[in-house]
């Protein structure tokens, strides 16, 4: 039996993956939050990864074309088109609540409050019960109390965020973009690389 402590976007594909696979799973998480509203951006590859679980369907999705970093302090602006890079779009949004709805799962409301782990085995406990399985997944963000019982350092720091676009582009030459926060670089290749990241 496999635990997926968490409820969210991770917890809910993993849910979907051992539904396909005909794993024996238990979606573990504490009482739902409302959930908020917002859009979130997906790559190709995220894209192409959830049409294969078969989460979302194109007219979920917004393309977009074109993306602008715009600085303050009249640092230098990142701008990027897809068909300079022959790809239909950089970046797909689509809604939140609505891809969390499409996850959906019988989730168990409970709140793990400490584990133990064994050479065959994780306990976990809450404070109605006791279970053992044979594996656990993770799912429960930055407070993880499944990080906590397997012993994993937590680092906190400023957040990093990375967007990787496949394109083709046929220059030789690596370009990179620097400002305050914002790296951006693209990779040549077919098909090459288009890297975003921030802090």
């Amino acid at each position: 039996m496999i635990a997926i402590i968490g409820n969210g976007l991770a917890g809910l594909t993993f849910a979907r993956i051992c539904q396909l696979k005909q794993w024996d799973y238990q979606l573990i998480a504490p009482k739902a939050r409302p959930l908020p509203n917002k859009r979130i951006m997906l790559n190709n590859r995220s894209v192409n990864f959830l049409k294969e679980l078969n989460i979302i369907k194109p007219q979920d999705l917004k393309p977009f074309t074109e993306l602008k970093v715009l600085q303050r302090h009249r640092l230098p602006r990142i701008s990027l088109k897809a068909k300079n890079y022959h790809i239909e779009a950089l970046a797909y949004a689509i809604d939140y609540q609505e891809l969390i709805k499409n996850l959906g799962s019988d989730t168990i409301e409970r709140t793990i409050t400490h584990g133990a782990t064994s050479k065959h085995s994780v306990t976990l406990s809450s404070q109605r019960e006791t279970q053992s399985f044979d594996f656990v997944i993770g799912c429960d963000g930055q407070q993880s109390i499944v990080r906590h019982i397997a012993g994993i350092p937590i680092q906190y720091g400023n957040p990093i965020h990375c967007l990787a676009i496949p394109a083709q582009i046929s220059s030789q030459a690596l370009i990179q973009r620097f400002s305050k926060k914002i790296t951006g670089a693209v990779l040549p290749g077919n098909p090459g690389m288009i890297v975003l990241t921030s802090s």
